[in-house]
């Protein structure tokens, strides 16, 4: 198993992306409360094949973009409002809230707290349209 690494992603409300790989697989899970330890994940994807750095940067891009779009047009401010819904992703198998059985008995907690200070900005920096970088 590597470092579980964290990235916050950049909206109003507090979501961060934990990335790290549990047998073959690349992992993201989400939590909305990164200072305590959360019991379950708020969402969590793998990829269906051993994913690169850039798969995870490219999903991570794809989350982002889907979730400010919904905060936009939510008037709840609840996240898990916004979190819900279609979060299905090419390439990505979709395992919704909780914590999936291929990664029992940890909780989404026990990666937290793995999760050193490194940073996934490379990853998730957008290109400008039309550039590349």
């Amino acid at each position: 198993m590597t470092t579980c690494r964290s990235v916050r992603l950049f909206m109003e409300h507090p979501l961060t992306a934990y990335v790290f790989t549990a047998g073959d697989r690349a992992w993201v899970g989400l939590a909305d409360c990164p200072d305590s330890r959360p019991k379950s994940w708020t969402r969590i994807w793998s990829s269906h094949s051993p994913a690169v750095d850039a798969d995870v940067g490219h999903l991570l891009r794809q989350l982002t973009e889907t979730l400010e779009l919904r905060e936009q047009r939510d008037v709840s401010g609840d996240v898990r409002t916004i979190v819900a819904g279609h979060n299905f992703f090419d390439g990505w198998e979709y395992w919704g809230p909780g914590n999936p059985a291929p990664l029992l008995p940890r909780t989404a907690g026990d990666f937290v707290r793995e999760a050193g200070a490194s940073s996934l900005d490379e990853m998730t920096r957008r290109q400008p349209p039309g550039g590349d970088g």
